[in-house]
């Protein structure tokens, strides 16, 4: 529906007084009453609303202004004034409204995204950096830790303005600790130093370089390595443990060996794609590990559950079909999982999970086995 056409009432008097500069009334007919003027200005509200309390981000539609220092009206104001004035006559075209609306909600996400992204990339770098200079001590400072476990908190509540000042307060009570320490930890803390300034410029060199793989456009190897060097060293810091799978391709050189490698290349290619659709939540890690072998990392999913995230996994990848010439290729695959457990390295974590996914294709494929459980399940 591009316009309305607003079928006349007598106004009702105002009951509060209106924000300038706009004049609008608060709605007040009875609920009963079929009228647009209720909703009309119940959606001025939740523009103006929404303007007030949206994120910084640039909006492509261009400002009006008033006044005599001709300042600028903002695009949600602007919306809101053409609905209020389409309630006295005026005609609106709504399908702009909508486009304007979706926009903006889709700019907020990307933006609040790559915020929490930022904060959290400076995060995984503190919690190296205290773990690493407390490593040597039998306790770390009493402050401290709980600088951390409030910054933690504050990571999982959300809330950046709550992160970022966390953040500040955890590195200030850290420094200070750092520097009322003996002696005989000065030279490890020069190190870390060292270590750290060595660690952003591989990152920085990672991020050139690029970290997606070309064949599925999924994280790629290095990207991969990266992560779960994080993920081992906030393992003991978060209150689920994160679960690594490890998915293997049932009879992948057969394919290339029958089929040749362009048929090959497309079972990868379809499988990383339907991992991503399975694994796709904010902090669900998905990567090329190798071959035809894939990776999973799952944060914040309960303990008992692996059975049912393989089963996720198993169920989608059963779906694929692959045409091979005269042939429709179905397509399985094998799992490993397992738990990072606090004093793992990523060696240990994947020879665990590495581990599991064997059992998987010895018990007959086409299905998953995790470290945590003493055997195999079928996935089904």
């Amino acid at each position: 529906m591009r316009f309305l056409n607003r079928r006349q009432q007598p106004q009702q008097p105002p009951q509060r007084a209106p924000e300038a500069p706009l004049n609008v009334p608060a709605p007040t007919q009875p609920a009963g009453e079929r009228d647009l003027e209720r909703p009309l200005l119940s959606l001025v509200y939740a523009l103006r609303t929404w303007g007030q309390y949206a994120p910084s981000i640039s909006q492509t539609e261009d400002a009006d202004v008033e006044g005599d220092e001709a300042k600028p009206i903002p695009p949600f104001e602007q919306w809101a004034r053409r609905v209020y004035k389409f309630s006295e006559g005026d005609r609106v075209d709504f399908d702009a409204l909508e486009r304007f609306v979706l926009q903006g909600r889709a700019d907020e996400q990307r933006s609040i995204e790559k915020s929490l992204r930022d904060l959290r990339e400076s995060l995984w770098a503190f919690v190296e950096c205290f773990s690493k200079s407390t490593s040597e001590d039998s306790t770390a400072d009493g402050k401290s830790v709980e600088a951390v476990e409030r910054l933690r908190a504050a990571v999982v509540g959300g809330d950046i303005a709550i992160i970022k000042r966390e953040a500040l307060l955890a590195a200030q009570n850290v420094r200070s600790a750092i520097t009322s320490r003996q002696r005989r930890q000065r030279d490890d803390i020069d190190k870390l130093s060292a270590k750290l300034e060595d660690i952003s410029n591989a990152l920085i060199r990672a991020k050139r370089d690029g970290e997606t793989d070309p064949l599925t456009g999924l994280f790629n190897r290095a990207a991969l390595t990266a992560h779960t060097l994080r993920m081992t060293q906030m393992c003991v810091l978060m209150p689920t443990p994160p679960l690594l799978a490890m998915i293997d391709i049932d009879h992948f050189k057969w394919v290339n060996d029958k089929y040749g490698h362009a048929v090959g290349d497309q079972v990868i290619r379809k499988v990383a794609a339907h991992l991503s659709a399975t694994c796709r939540r904010g902090e669900d890690f998905v990567a090329r590990y190798g071959g035809d072998e894939l990776v999973a990392i799952l944060e914040g999913v309960a303990v008992g559950s692996d059975a049912a995230q393989a089963d996720r996994i198993l169920f989608a990848i059963r779906e694929i079909e692959v045409p091979a010439g005269s042939d429709v290729l179905r397509v399985s695959c094998s799992l490993g999982l397992a738990r990072a457990k606090p004093g793992d390295t990523p060696e240990t974590w994947f020879q665990r999970a590495d581990d599991a996914l064997y059992q998987s294709k010895r018990a007959g494929r086409d299905r998953a086995t995790s470290a945590d459980v003493a055997s195999p399940g079928s996935g089904t």
